[in-house]
């Protein structure tokens, strides 16, 4: 079955620092620009987004990793000032900065550390000495309060038999050092599988933030492999390996786009000045069919 489409309108997706020191083997992005968003653009998107709503949903990724952007603590921390629990955050890092975990208000934050599974496969994509910073980083935001700590693993056809047995260990290690039981630390930490982008559809977009990269493996046996190994017990979505793709309003240094690769331009930033929840929804509506077009259709999340 064809996969299908999720216009998500309860998210916004922050692209805050386009820089990362790491050179992963599979990574597509062309992380070596120091650019920043401006930060008025990102509380405007917040303000637009949050009228008429409880509660909005903060991704915090990009091309470059989050913690090498000075400014990244403060932004959070004012966020929280400003919205408290009508914000729910979620930051994705690489984790090579442990010593930035957030260790106030944590309770309205969920941590994506990549953590590659096993260990060795881990230094082999992401380079010797990246283990630690890591497995620290996950385990200090777990034992800080975090709302829930998710390990985004990228599989292999050889590693999916693996992936399960070592994030059982770390998720055991990280329980047992926060002083929470086995129901609570299942509950809290889970495990956030990622099929790499295919090189030969990495190379189809035409977009200045790509570069030659990805992975060479067929996407779906990859899918198969981590089915075989029931990876999806480990999971919060049993789905996860074939959810529909998402529409999000995606905001990068380039302007508002309809998904977190940034392929179809909704808004410049500063359009953001003038346009309200309903208008810019209507444009990523309206932005939605374009992913039937896109050369990562049948891998992007």
């Amino acid at each position: 079955m064809p996969r299908g489409t999720e216009v998500v309108t309860s998210g916004l997706y922050v692209e805050p620092y386009t820089w990362c020191p790491l050179a992963c083997r599979p990574c597509y992005t062309a992380h070596r620009e120091r650019r920043s968003l401006p930060e008025a653009s990102v509380f405007r998107a917040i303000e637009i987004l949050l009228e008429g709503q409880e509660v909005l949903g903060v991704f915090w990724c990009g091309l470059g990793e989050v913690h090498e952007d000075p400014r990244f603590s403060s932004l959070l921390a004012r966020c929280d000032a400003r919205w408290g629990d009508r914000l729910l955050h979620v930051v994705q890092t690489n984790g090579q900065h442990p010593e930035a975990v957030p260790v106030e208000r944590t309770g309205n934050k969920v941590f994506l550390v990549s953590i590659d599974l096993p260990r060795a496969l881990h230094e082999s994509f992401r380079g010797p000495g990246t283990w630690d910073p890591a497995v620290t980083y996950a385990s200090r935001a777990l034992a800080a309060g975090a709302l829930g700590v998710g390990v985004k693993c990228l599989l292999t056809v050889d590693s999916a038999p693996e992936v399960g047995p070592a994030f059982e260990a770390l998720r055991t290690e990280w329980g047992q050092a926060a002083g929470l039981g086995a129901e609570e630390t299942a509950r809290r930490v889970r495990l956030h599988p990622v099929v790499p982008f295919p090189r030969e559809a990495v190379a189809r977009v035409d977009r200045p933030s790509f570069r030659g990269g990805g992975w060479h493996e067929s996407p779906a046996a990859v899918r198969k492999a981590a089915l075989e190994a029931d990876l999806v017990r480990f999971c919060s979505d049993p789905g996860v390996l074939d959810r529909p793709r998402t529409v999000e309003v995606s905001l990068t240094v380039d302007g508002v786009f309809s998904c977190c690769e940034a392929i179809v331009l909704i808004a410049d930033l500063e359009d953001l000045d003038t346009l309200d929840r309903s208008e810019l929804l209507a444009r990523l509506r309206a932005a939605a069919p374009g992913c039937r077009a896109c050369p990562l259709k049948d891998v992007c999340g």
